[in-house]
């Protein structure tokens, strides 16, 4: 069965909706003119990221080197504004 965001998005390159959606998933889609994309300015949705480590066991070099990029890329990176 396909996943909801998959049907929405089939509806709306078809001609028959409006949705929203991540932009990553669709971002092929908007550079080959198959939708448009306008960003939701009022109210601007918010979204909460949590990292997260094993409580039980010692966190490897690997997974904090990892944190520390995903905590950099969601400070500097992901509040940039995007063109669509």
């Amino acid at each position: 069965m396909p996943s909801i965001r998959f049907s929405e998005r089939s509806r709306c390159v078809n001609g028959h909706g409006w949705t929203i959606l991540p932009l990553a998933p669709i971002h092929e889609d908007i550079m080959a003119r198959r939708l448009t994309g306008a960003a939701l300015i009022d109210p601007v949705p918010v979204r909460r990221l949590i990292l997260s480590y094993p409580a039980d066991r010692p966190v490897s070099r690997l997974a904090r080197f990892a944190g520390e990029i995903l905590s950099y890329l969601s400070e500097h990176v992901l509040s940039l504004p995007r063109s669509y």
